[in-house]
This record gives C-alpha cells, structure tokens and sequence, in this order.
C-alpha cells in the first residue's frame, strides 16, 4: 500500500489550508500554495514562518481536521479514529523583491523552494 500524507496550514479561527499526497514534498508544497493563494489577501505571508502540520493518513478515506487539536478524524466503518500528527513542519517564506508579487510565479517558485528545504531539514 502506498503511503497517503496529510499536511495542513492552520491559520487559527480563520481557517486553514490542506494538501494531500503520497509523497510530503508534495503534500506539503500543497498546502502551502493553497495558504498563499487563499490566505495572502487576509494575513501578510511574505517573510512569515508557517507551519505546516503533517499526518500519515494511509488507509483512511473521510478525513475531519479537529482545529488545533494536534490530531485529525477518520471514519472507518462505524468508528471513529483518531490520527496523530506525525510532526510540523516550519517553512520560511520569502519576502517580496522588485515587482514580485505573493501570488505570483517567482514568488511561488521561492516558496517551493522554501519547502523543499524544510522537508530535507526534516528527513535529516
């Protein structure tokens, strides 16, 4: 069975961002870019820390995110499951330079940069 990772943004009573993929470059890299495309309008990003939380959901289809809890829920038949956070994961987002702007390419690609480097800190 491949592996299925979680990794969500929370950005408190204001909601959060998700991304879901077999590999957690990706899963992360996801919500990140989600976080900056939803989020940037409302909070200033650039030059931030966000931190990105990461579950190994592998097996579990429904997934419930519980807020700040540290843990997401699953359905699976007729229980519920709880899921603990694998780890966070701290990435470092850039400031804006020249006419760059947040939501676009150079920034986008300096974030995945970003979280390219966070992700190898965290194999270490």
């Amino acid at each position: 069975m491949k592996k299925d990772y979680l990794a969500i943004v929370n950005f408190g009573c204001g909601g959060g961002s998700f991304g879901r993929d077999e590999n957690i470059f990706e899963a992360v890299e996801g919500a990140i870019r989600f976080a900056v495309l939803d989020f940037s309008r409302y909070y200033k990003l650039e030059g931030s820390s966000l931190f990105v939380e990461l579950f190994d959901v592998t097996g579990h289809e429904d997934i419930t995110w519980q807020g700040g809890t540290g843990y997401v829920e699953t359905t699976d038949g007729d229980d519920e499951v709880k899921i603990d956070r694998l780890k966070v994961i701290q990435v470092e987002l850039p400031e804006l330079s020249g006419k760059m702007k947040v939501t676009g390419p150079k920034f986008m690609w300096q974030a995945t940069q970003a979280v390219a480097k966070a992700c190898s800190e965290v194999a270490a």
